[in-house]
């Protein structure tokens, strides 16, 4: 009974610091964030930091989400790791960071180190530039280097000795930030576009006569995404460094990957995760190769470091690499990376099984026969399989407590949900009195409720996503345990909550994205 008592209380404590947890939100970005690099001609670039994590050391990276299922194939939600090139102060804290372009790149920018195919026209608007090759964008990246470290070396970032460099954008970093970066939640960052879809007019060009009207547009007019990135999703594409692989990175690779849609995209195609294959050549009228250029394909650079500047820091890399397998960097090759933890688990213990095995054979082959060595193997052999057992229950347990919790914050949304009609009644009735302090009393309780019921929607697909963390077979007994539960206690409506929250999860572990407005409207049944 008392253990029982005790397991109560914790699950009203976890229930308790989720439902009430606060959400904080992506702040604005600010100007004095940004990095100037002088250019010839008096010009300038401006970048933006792209912070990736918290410093916790060397091998600090994130696990991060690319793709959307809407892309097929193609996009198939895929997890990735990113990391940082400089340990910078940010908010109070060194995190590690990159810097992007905070445009596309400019014809007057370009005009400034490159030799142009047709004169520049002088324009008062500054318009992106586009049909240039990728090789042409890297041959720009690197005269650009070359200026910069003879005329304004000081002025770039530094990673221990190593001095920073533009260069395309990697996938990855494109995406990550095009969707956000940290600078939003995990479930803005999880939507095909990090703005309300009904506001995307005011941050990206497409085409239509609502935006584009079918041609290119100056750069920086519209709004920054939450990063202070303009124009990502619209206006030119944008080349990237990385190779295209079907599964992004594995499988056979081809040409290089352009990311972002252009001014000629429909708008309800635009999404963050949108990659496609550009070939490095083509064949003109004449069948003569050259350079694969694109009216619609441009480019905006990043600044990064090398990861091994210095001995020093190889050394200090060296050093931490065992913890770092250990812990973080542990289980993660690219067969792994969106498997539940157990599996993960059970292949790490296959692989530990198969040293064993391998170990005792050799030991055979050379004629060792020791009872103590064999003896000492045999019970590190049990010890592996009773660790997968143990790991299996704790799991089992685990996913019986994310859906009550997930159950519980479902609840929590609906009855919430439903005083909301009263207090805009209460509202309207209060407007019609001119009763102004009872108004603001009321309009002030229903941005109350509105406010937890956004935390408690991020707290719900929190909890989707963390029993999307374990193995199958623990969810798939955990469901109908908890049903049981429910049915025991006569809880009618939190059983049909649980069907639809059966519902959402078997969403998630298909598609690997939240859909919170759908959810919340799945939650509201009558």
């Amino acid at each position: 009974m008392i253990k029982k008592n005790k397991t109560l209380t914790f699950y009203k404590y976890i229930l308790t610091l989720i439902l009430f947890l606060n959400v904080v939100e992506a702040a604005e970005p600010k100007e004095n964030e940004s990095l100037i690099l002088p250019m010839p001609n008096g010009l300038s670039m401006e970048f933006m930091p792209v912070c990736v994590n918290t410093d916790s050391g060397l091998f600090d990276w994130k696990k991060i989400k690319l793709g959307d299922p809407s892309g097929g194939f193609k996009e198939y939600p895929t997890t990735m790791a990113l990391g940082g090139s400089f340990p910078i102060e940010k908010d109070g804290q060194k995190q590690w960071c990159y810097y992007m372009g905070k445009y596309e790149l400019s014809r007057k920018q370009y005009a400034s180190l490159m030799t142009l195919k047709k004169p520049l026209v002088q324009s008062e608007k500054v318009y992106p530039e586009t049909d240039v090759s990728w090789f042409d964008a890297l041959e720009f990246a690197n005269k650009y280097n070359q200026w910069l470290f003879a005329h304004a070396k000081d002025k770039l970032p530094k990673f221990d000795t190593s001095y920073g460099f533009v260069r395309l954008p990697t996938e990855a970093e494109w995406e990550f930030a095009a969707r956000g970066g940290s600078a939003v939640t995990a479930d803005v960052f999880d939507q095909k576009t990090p703005y309300d879809s009904s506001e995307i007019q005011k941050y990206e060009w497409f085409g239509g006569a609502t935006s584009s009207h079918y041609k290119l547009q100056p750069v920086g007019v519209l709004k920054p995404n939450p990063l202070g990135l303009h124009d990502m999703l619209g206006n030119a594409d944008e080349m990237t460094m990385s190779l295209f692989s079907v599964e992004y990175y594995q499988g056979r690779t081809g040409g290089f990957v352009i990311k972002g849609n252009n001014y000629m995209t429909a708008k309800n195609k635009l999404r963050s995760s949108f990659r496609t294959e550009q070939p490095f050549y083509r064949s003109d009228k004449n069948g003569i190769f050259k350079p694969h250029t694109k009216k619609t394909l441009g480019f905006r650079l990043v600044i990064s470091a090398l990861v091994f500047p210095s001995r020093k820091i190889q050394k200090e890399m060296s050093d931490e690499w065992e913890g770092y397998r250990s812990k973080l960097g542990a289980n993660m090759p690219a067969a792994l990376s969106t498997s539940a933890t157990s599996v993960q688990v059970t292949a790490g213990s296959e692989d530990a099984f198969s040293y064993l095995d391998r170990l005792k054979n050799r030991l055979k082959q050379r004629g060792i026969d020791d009872n103590e060595i064999e003896n000492s193997l045999g019970h590190l052999d049990s010890a592996i399989r009773d660790i997968a057992t143990i790991r299996l229950k704790a799991e089992e347990d685990s996913a019986y407590l994310w859906i009550k919790v997930a159950d519980e914050q479902a609840l929590f949304i609906r009855r919430e949900t439903k005083k909301l009609p009263l207090l805009v009644s209460l509202i309207e009735m209060q407007k019609r009195v001119k009763n102004m302090e009872k108004l603001a009393k009321y309009q002030a309780r229903k941005q109350e409720h509105m406010t937890s019921i956004k935390n408690a929607l991020s707290s719900y697909s929190d909890s989707i996503r963390q029993i999307n963390t374990l193995s199958s077979e623990s969810v798939k007994k955990a469901f109908p345990k908890y049903l049981n539960f429910l049915l025991q206690h006569n809880n009618a409506e939190q059983v049909q909550l649980l069907n639809r929250i059966r519902k959402h999860f078997d969403e998630y572990q298909k598609n690997k994205r939240v859909n919170l407005k759908k959810w919340e409207k799945d939650l509201l049944f009558r």
